[in-house]
């Protein structure tokens, strides 16, 4: 999953949420302008080629997709949007405002994020075992691994039981 702050990712999503709702014409209009914005942005950037692969390369080595957007065309991703007019300022404003509300919900979904960050190191950490040479004594550690994993999961079912029992509350 790419590196988007929540603030990019509240916007985008609340975009998203209402084109799929609408038109289908107007939807493919809506990308079509951040299609060409993006492109001439891109145009427009008179950043030097070297400094350009370079910010790329590195945007993709931390997985950071605000940081791309900047490397290609010198914009941040709200800027994208906003000067395409897929979404105004106060539009993503008030997905901002949304995303920020301290809600069970919204920590349930960041909980579940992170046990899924859990699992995924325990899987990283165990495919680069090398059991036939254990300098760095992780045999000692794998029924630890195994234990976090599971506890990790475990909690991840119970966040994501209580988002569906309780989404469709918070929404009404």
């Amino acid at each position: 999953m790419s590196k988007i702050n929540e603030n990019n990712r509240a916007a985008i999503s609340s975009l998203v949420e209402k084109l799929n709702k609408g038109n289908a014409d107007e939807a493919r209009s809506v990308y079509e302008s951040v299609s060409f914005v993006l492109a001439e942005m891109v145009a427009s950037d008179d950043e030097r080629p070297d400094r350009t692969g370079r910010a790329i390369t590195e945007a993709i080595l931390a997985n950071d997709l605000n940081a791309f957007c900047m490397a290609v065309c010198g914009w941040e991703i709200k800027s994208l949007f906003t000067k395409s007019g897929a979404i105004t300022e106060q539009e993503w404003s008030a997905s901002i405002a949304k995303q920020s509300a301290k809600t069970p919900i919204n920590h349930a979904k960041a909980a579940v994020e992170s046990c899924k960050k859990i699992e995924e190191g325990i899987n990283e950490l165990c495919s680069i075992m090398d059991i036939a040479d254990d300098t760095f004594g992780e045999l000692n550690r794998i029924s630890t691994y195994k234990s976090t994993y599971a506890n990790a999961s475990a909690w991840k079912e119970k966040y994501l039981k209580f988002i569906i029992e309780n989404e469709n509350k918070e929404v009404n």
